[in-house]
């Protein structure tokens, strides 16, 4: 039960990483078992992008038969560092398109708030505002709904 509650949190990602082991014989079970698991959990319209791991273990044949002829596809290795400023790239990329700018105003009094605020957003401008904390966020639509609810009427 523990381990399904992780799982359901999925849904409210705003986007997900499926990182592939490429050096695992399984590779394309272990895939379609995800895909199964993200559709059991009405997951798999969220963004994604999948990227193989362990590249520092492919040798250039290996490389380009996982590669294939799609561009779209990352190779990076977790011990190497090779291919994740890519994959970060392409991560926020992926964001870019779902984030919207949003205002927030706070009585600083509220900071309890703010580990929240980080949490499910990105804080590009702070100010103080009078005695008022004003905070500039990009932010998905759907996790700005959340902090204005987990918020409430004091904030905005």
């Amino acid at each position: 039960a523990a381990f399904r509650s992780t799982l359901e949190e999925v849904r409210r990602a705003d986007c997900l990483l499926h990182l592939e082991d490429s050096s695992s014989p399984l590779l394309r079970e272990q895939r379609e078992t995800v895909l199964g698991v993200l559709k059991d959990l009405s997951a798999q319209n969220i963004p994604r992008l999948a990227a193989f791991n362990k590249a520092d273990l492919l040798a250039e044949r290996g490389r380009r038969e996982l590669l294939g002829p799609d561009p779209e596809r990352l190779l990076v290795s977790a011990l190497t560092g090779e291919g994740v400023e890519r994959l970060l790239s392409r991560i926020e990329t992926l964001l870019e398109g779902r984030w919207v700018l949003r205002e927030l105003s706070l009585d600083p009094s509220e900071g309890r708030f703010i580990g929240e605020i980080h949490r499910c957003a990105q804080v590009v401008g702070r100010s103080m505002r009078g005695q008022r904390l004003s905070l500039r966020l990009r932010v998905t639509p759907e996790n700005w709904t959340r902090l204005l609810h987990r918020i409430g009427p004091r904030g905005g």
